[in-house]
C-alpha cells in the first residue's frame, strides 16, 4: 500500500495491491458534503461526470459610493458533463448580494447565471464571496468578490457661469433672470450662503442641504444706480470641493 496524490486534487489517495489478481486499486480521497438533522446524516455523492465550470471565477466592482448599489455583474455556471448536476445552495457574503437563474438541477451542457451586486456599507476595501455547493467534484466552488467603498462627495453645477443684463435705464429694474443650481455630486450639498454684489438683487428657493441630483433656483434683477458699466457677481459658498462658486454679472446703465 502506498499513499500519494494520484488525481491532482491536493488530497492523499491510496494505492492498494490486489494479491489475487496481480493488479492494484487506487482509492481516491473524496470529500462528501454531509447534512446532519437530528440523529440522521445525509451525504451528497460527488458526480465525476458532471464537472461544473464557473466563469469568471472572481469579480472586482471597483469604486462604489457607500450605501448605493452597483450595476450587476454576471457569472455563468456551465455543466460540462454528460449527466445532470445537482446544486444544493448558492450563498453570498460581505457587502454583496445575488440573484440567480439556477435551479436545483443543471442539465448536461446546460447553463445558468448568478447576478451579483455590490452595495458597500462603509468606505475602504470590501471583500466577500459567492459559494456554490453542488455534487460536482470541484464543490464547493467559490467566486471571490471585491470592491472599494467611497464616501459620498458633494458637488455643485450651475447652468451659466456669467450673465449680461444688457442696457437698462438708471433707476429702472430689468426683467428677472434665473440661475439653476444642481447638486451634482454623489452626496448632499450644503449651501452655506448665496450673495449678490453691485447693482444686483435676487431671491432663491435653495434649502440648506440640497440632496444629490436635486436643483434649486435663484432669480436675479439688475437696477443700475449710475450710467456706464456696472459689474457684479453672485457668490455661492458650499461644502463642495473648491468651496466657492462665482457667477459674474454685467450690465450697462443708461
Amino acid at each position: 500500500m502506498a499513499a500519494a496524490d494520484f488525481n491532482g486534487d491536493g488530497r492523499p489517495d491510496l494505492l492498494v495491491a490486489n494479491i489475487d489478481s496481480n493488479t492494484v486499486s487506487v482509492l481516491l480521497n473524496r470529500l462528501y458534503p454531509v447534512t446532519v438533522s437530528g440523529n440522521e446524516a445525509t451525504a451528497t455523492i460527488v458526480n465525476d461526470d458532471a464537472p461544473l465550470q464557473v466563469s469568471p471565477g472572481q469579480l472586482n466592482f471597483g469604486n462604489q459610493t457607500v450605501n448605493t448599489a452597483s450595476a450587476a455583474k454576471v457569472v455563468t455556471l456551465s455543466n460540462a458533463g454528460g449527466t445532470p448536476l445537482s446544486i444544493s445552495s448558492i450563498t453570498t457574503t460581505g457587502n454583496f448580494r445575488h440573484t440567480t437563474t439556477c435551479g436545483a438541477s443543471l442539465a448536461p451542457s446546460g447553463r445558468c447565471t448568478i447576478s451579483i451586486v455590490f452595495s458597500p456599507t462603509a468606505a475602504g476595501t470590501r471583500t466577500g464571496s459567492t459559494r456554490i455547493i453542488s455534487n460536482a467534484v470541484s464543490s464547493p466552488d467559490l467566486i471571490n468578490l471585491s470592491g472599494t467603498g467611497r464616501s459620498p462627495m458633494p458637488g455643485i453645477m450651475t447652468n451659466i457661469s456669467s450673465f449680461n443684463f444688457g442696457s437698462i435705464k438708471v433707476g429702472k429694474t430689468s426683467v428677472e433672470r434665473a440661475l439653476t443650481i444642481t447638486s451634482s455630486g454623489t452626496g448632499p450639498l450644503e449651501i452655506r450662503s448665496i450673495s449678490l454684489s453691485g447693482d444686483y438683487t435676487g431671491s432663491h428657493n435653495c434649502p440648506r442641504v440640497l440632496n444629490a441630483g436635486r436643483t434649486c433656483t435663484l432669480t436675479g434683477r439688475f437696477k443700475p444706480k449710475a450710467k456706464g458699466s456696472r459689474p457684479g457677481k453672485i457668490t455661492i459658498t458650499t461644502d463642495a470641493p473648491g468651496g466657492t462658486t462665482v457667477i459674474t454679472l454685467a450690465g450697462n446703465g443708461t
